[in-house]
């Protein structure tokens, strides 16, 4: 369990600093629906692969596949409440 806990903390970290780097490409107000559909789309190809390809470390890929997503998501819709808090005050 603590071996999940440390991928899922890997994975987030990674997708974070790999989402900083593509959030400016981001068209300004869209940054929430744009990161969720990159959420969504990791989450189903993980997902896809554990219902096609059975193994015994499905957790591991859950684990993987959700840390990326919220990381991603995290990256990018971080980027636009911080830039509309700049604009606005």
């Amino acid at each position: 369990m603590f071996f999940l806990l440390i991928i899922f903390i890997i994975s987030y970290v990674l997708a974070y600093f790999i989402g900083r780097i593509f959030r400016h490409m981001v068209p300004k107000g869209k940054e929430f629906e744009v990161g969720s559909a990159c959420s969504i789309g990791i989450l189903i190809i993980f997902m896809t692969k554990n219902f096609w390809f059975l193994t015994d470390k499905n957790d591991l890929y859950f684990t993987i596949g959700f840390g990326l997503s919220t990381g991603l998501i995290s990256s990018i819709t971080s980027y636009g409440r911080k830039r509309n808090r700049d604009i606005l005050g």
